[in-house]
């Protein structure tokens, strides 16, 4: 089962998203600009510690939930024959998403489609927190240019 949810959407894919083309804070703004191409590529640490997601209670649910609703989905697709299995072929870990879904599956747009269910599903996890955290971040950065006025 490891073999068939692996070549799926990752852990903070739909915050890097969030945080790249909906974030109102400068540094979440910035951040998105450094850390989105690297995420495509499944390197994930700019925003793993931008954010920071390492030790933050407040992403600590959604970082836990959305890959746990993700591999449910992408298990029970599998199991009901919607998306077919993944043929057991070695890609890169960097191979970018929608990209290894497709050759994982031997050329299966269903396992694309299952790939953008699994983005927008993960989207919709972080969403409430990511925006909490982006409000706290807007007001802090509308206190320092107050301060500094």
């Amino acid at each position: 089962m490891a073999r068939r949810l692996r070549y799926f959407t990752g852990p903070s894919d739909g915050l890097a998203i969030l945080v790249t083309f909906f974030a109102k804070s400068t540094q979440f703004r910035e951040l998105g600009k450094v850390g989105f191409v690297p995420t495509i590529f499944t390197i994930n640490e700019p925003f793993m510690f931008g954010i920071p997601v390492v030790l933050n209670p407040s992403i600590l649910i959604p970082y836990l939930l959305a890959p746990l609703v993700n591999y449910n989905i992408v298990y029970w697709t599998t199991y009901f024959g919607i998306m077919p299995r993944v043929t057991g072929v070695l890609l890169p870990w960097t191979m970018p998403p929608f990209i290894n879904g497709y050759l994982a599956t031997n050329g299966s747009w269903m396992a694309v489609l299952v790939q953008v269910v699994c983005l927008l599903v993960s989207m919709a996890i972080y969403y409430p927190f990511f925006k909490i955290m982006d409000n706290q971040n807007l007001k802090q950065e509308q206190a320092l240019a107050e301060n500094a006025s």
